[in-house]
């Protein structure tokens, strides 16, 4: 049985679609920005394209998925859903630093994670990381500047490893 992050497949739509269908009624407001029905969901999964998504398995089941959605020119926008159970423990963030290292992640310039307000999950994902915030009728925007992130990170890392990266 597998266990951690996979690029999804066709095969896995049937275990993304349960992903989704757990998420409680709050938490797919959360996600979608209204409670999504059942149907929505299984509408929406139906037609996702697997390719975009990668998931976090443990023991063989689909305990989180991530994707980066283009939002212009070299920006991406960060979707992710984590199992209630799976929570705090910091899955979203490294699903985030995952997609980074995608070739789109590569390329990308911006990034854009759009949340509720009260979702403090989301705003923990940025948490230190170079960008700007902008509060518009409850719902966040953030533009991470992924230039100066990565200029940062090589940065700590040479002063942790004592050599230029």
């Amino acid at each position: 049985m597998k266990t951690g992050i996979f690029k999804l497949t066709e095969k896995d739509r049937q275990a993304f679609t349960e992903h989704l269908l757990r998420l409680s009624p709050e938490d797919r407001r959360m996600r979608f920005f209204f409670v999504a029905s059942d149907h929505f969901i299984e509408r929406m999964a139906s037609g996702q394209a697997m390719h975009t998504l990668h998931g976090y398995f443990d023991q063989g089941r689909l305990v989180a998925t991530s994707q980066f959605v283009p939002a212009g020119e070299r920006c991406v926008e960060f979707a992710v859903t984590v199992d209630i159970e799976r929570r705090g423990r910091g899955l979203a963030k490294t699903l985030l630093d995952f997609e980074l290292e995608t070739p789109q992640g590569e390329s990308a310039r911006e990034l854009l994670i759009r949340y509720l307000g009260e979702n403090r999950a989301m705003a923990a994902v940025h948490r230190g990381m170079p960008s700007t915030r902008e509060a518009t009728a409850g719902e966040i925007d953030v533009t991470v500047d992924l230039k100066r992130l990565r200029s940062e990170r090589r940065r700590a890392l040479t002063a942790v490893c004592g050599a230029e990266l």
